[in-house]
């Protein structure tokens, strides 16, 4: 990592410090990455409180939308953003409880009580991005996540593909994982905060266009399960097999797709260089014959 690294986004409340990026933060092992981002544990040399670190190629938007729904339980917060010459550098609390979806499948039972409190926590979250006229646009198990192991705090996080989306100003655009892409997505239809919750998955879609709010799911009976103590002292429990089975088709169709895209890249690739062969050796017989 280079030296020449400053921050250029206060993002907090902390004193502006111009000082490079390694002297603020030593860097730890890589804790995850994507297709457009790495995530190291760094931990900051004044305080020793440990951060995750996400190094993008461009993040002002992703900056953007983070400083603007800072401060909610539900969403994880940005800290410190840092630009050098190849990356901008998102310092971000660490959440390190892994996904909801494992902590889920790593019990035989779970409470359906329990169940309504993590979902509640998500609508939560989805709630106060929309109340900023932001829509995540990529929710799915892999960017839910528990802030600590052992705790039932639930985080939304990777905001690389949200933007704002205001009333009476169409947005169209083909993003999103395709396992969970709302109909609108498809169709290149303009966007809207109904498109979240078709991902969020809570209540009966009954129509495309006419998808609960997030204010109707919160008020929904099986949602509120987790405000009644009686519902909370016999729980109903539900079988988590056919999560485990979802969460593997999941993780099974990501990994195909992943070698389809790699399969044709090859193809095209042995095409090209086919066409360059034999362009070669045209030129080769045309220079031979040419008098």
């Amino acid at each position: 990592m280079t030296t020449t690294s400053a921050k250029i986004h206060e993002a907090t409340s902390t004193k502006f410090n111009e000082v490079p990026f390694e002297q603020h933060y030593d860097v730890g092992e890589e804790l995850g990455s994507g297709q457009f981002a790495i995530v190291k544990r760094v931990v900051r040399r004044s305080t020793q409180e440990q951060f995750a670190a996400k190094y993008v190629k461009k993040g002002e938007r992703e900056v953007e939308v983070l400083k603007a729904v800072g401060g909610h339980p539900n969403v994880i917060q940005l800290h410190d953003v840092f630009e050098t010459p190849t990356d901008v550098i998102l310092i971000l609390e660490l959440v390190s409880g892994g996904e909801l979806f494992d902590h889920v499948c790593s019990n035989e039972y779970l409470n359906e009580a329990e169940a309504a409190a993590f979902v509640r926590q998500i609508l939560f979250g989805v709630q106060h991005l929309h109340s900023q006229f932001i829509c995540h646009l990529d929710i799915k198990p892999e960017n839910i996540m528990l802030k600590k192991r052992g705790e039932s705090q639930i985080k939304l996080i990777d905001f690389g593909l949200s933007r704002r989306i205001y009333p009476g100003l169409p947005v169209k655009d083909m993003i999103g994982t395709p396992e969970f892409v709302a109909p609108e997505v498809v169709s290149y239809e303009p966007l809207s905060t109904a498109t979240d919750m078709w991902a969020v998955g809570v209540t009966v879609v009954r129509d495309v266009r006419q998808r609960a709010t997030v204010e109707e799911c919160l008020n929904h009976p099986w949602i509120r399960l987790s405000e009644d103590p009686l519902q909370n002292s016999q729980p109903v429990l539900i079988n988590v097999a056919q999560i485990r089975a979802f969460k593997i088709r999941i993780k099974w169709r990501y990994h195909t797709i992943e070698v389809v895209k790699m399969c044709n890249k090859i193809v095209k690739t042995a095409i090209i260089a086919q066409k360059i062969t034999k362009n070669g050796k045209d030129k080769q017989m045309q220079l031979r014959i040419d008098p």
